[in-house]
């Protein structure tokens, strides 16, 4: 989702910057450069194209974020939290997981998926979607550069918000910390 926002606003980038290259300039306006015509339109595309690269994908920094998440969920102590995961796969129906869990272990879920008319659940186990479990899913996707991986964490807590790569993706809602009961 994130790539797909950043391609479009590159996007848009190079569009104005062709339109801009088209323009003719006034005849009191001072030139700063000898290119004109293709060579002009060349240098303003490639300008474009360099300023709105990604940087690239780096899985050392990618794991060292990974690992202050997860001391960040650990200084937490959350014990009790409820989480919903859509977990998706190229030729699967969104499925829908709602956990609640409870000292690491799934006590209570829900298992639906999209669309609810023409779906199709998934055999998916409800313990592999805990936050600790999908810490380690990351740490086996970050390395797969060719798959384009893609992690994000949430920066209150630490959990997991986004973990995918071009076979399979999780995103993370509507978390909430269940107190414990006295």
């Amino acid at each position: 989702m994130l790539r797909l926002l950043m391609m479009q606003r590159g996007f848009m980038f190079l569009a104005l910057i062709a339109l801009l290259a088209g323009c003719k300039a006034s005849d009191d306006v001072v030139q700063t450069s000898e290119a004109s015509g293709p060579e002009a339109t060349s240098a303003a595309l490639a300008t474009a194209i360099f300023a709105s690269a990604e940087p690239p994908y780096n899985p050392q920094a990618v794991t060292a974020e990974l690992e202050t998440a997860v001391s960040l969920w650990n200084s937490h102590n959350i014990t009790a939290y409820s989480i919903e995961v859509r977990h998706a796969r190229p030729t699967w129906n969104t499925q829908i997981i709602k956990l609640v869990v409870e000292d690491g272990i799934v006590s209570d879920f829900e298992h639906t998926c999209y669309p609810e008319r023409d779906c199709v659940l998934r055999d998916v186990d409800p313990q592999s979607m805990t936050v600790e479990n999908m810490y380690d899913v990351a740490r086996q996707i970050i390395p797969l550069v060719d798959l384009n991986p893609e992690v994000t964490f949430n920066h209150t807590y630490g959990y997991p918000t986004a973990i995918g790569n071009n076979d399979a993706g999780w995103v993370f809602d509507t978390f909430e910390i269940i107190a414990p009961t006295p």
